[in-house]
């Protein structure tokens, strides 16, 4: 019910991302975020024994 009828979606590529379990069928000009990292920036962060932070660059 609502459905539009009359019109096709043209799928241009499938991304399969088996980490997450998904299958993205990719349309036109779609905009797909980044993935993130295999290592999170917080694993390159530290503080000094002067207290100063390190890392952050």
């Amino acid at each position: 019910m609502g459905a539009p009828k009359g019109w096709t979606l043209n799928v241009d590529e499938v991304r399969l991302y088996t980490g997450a379990r998904f299958i993205v069928p990719v349309c036109g000009s779609m905009f797909l975020l980044p993935g993130l990292p295999p290592v999170p920036a917080a694993n390159r962060m530290d503080y000094t024994e002067d207290g100063e932070i390190i890392g952050l660059n």
